[in-house]
């Protein structure tokens, strides 16, 4: 287990951060230091973009929210296959992607 300091305006850290494969994540840029999670690839979402970092990885794909171009172009950039959702709604309520999901295998 590791301790990972986080800023007072993140929740929790998957708000900022997720897994896409064993050996890569995907991190909001200046929120965690990326050598916490040391020997993972980094795919990295503009601060601006800071959302769409809660992502949830299945099936060897992963699902981000839909409306953050720049986020779109890095997990391309990262040959993670990927699909959109809306979560506009789910954002007005502080929810994402992870709050909405159970994933079974």
């Amino acid at each position: 287990m590791v301790a990972v300091d986080l800023a007072r305006d993140v929740l929790h850290l998957k708000c900022v951060c997720a897994p896409l494969a064993d050996d890569r994540v995907l991190l909001a840029e200046g929120t965690v230091a990326p050598d916490v999670f040391a020997g993972a690839g980094v795919v990295w979402v503009p601060a601006t973009e800071r959302y769409a970092a809660n992502a949830v990885a299945w099936r060897g794909g992963v699902i981000a929210s839909a409306g953050f171009p720049r986020t779109h172009d890095a997990l391309a950039a990262a040959d993670s296959g990927w699909s959109l959702v809306a979560t506009s709604e789910a954002r007005k309520a502080d929810g994402s992607l992870t709050c909405m999901s159970i994933v079974v295998d």
